[in-house]
């Protein structure tokens, strides 16, 4: 998987010739973030007796189902 920033910018620093110092957010992590968001107001911690761990790898399986459905 790509290592895109979620939120690019037209500095130097980040897209320029060094771009591999970029230390931000990547797309993916944004991605998982508002995934895992979604699934904790869900309450599936709770209800269904996911473990943070669990859920913290679901937020990132649905994180890369979108990158993937992105890329077509």
């Amino acid at each position: 998987m790509e290592n895109i920033p979620a939120f690019p910018t037209d500095s130097e620093r980040q897209v320029g010739p060094s771009t591999y110092h970029f230390t931000g957010m990547t797309l993916r992590d944004y991605f998982a973030a508002r995934a895992h968001s979604s699934l904790l107001a869900a309450n599936l911690i709770d209800e269904l007796g996911c473990s943070p761990s669990d859920l913290a790898h679901d937020a990132y399986l649905h994180a890369d189902a979108m990158i993937k459905e992105r890329d077509k």
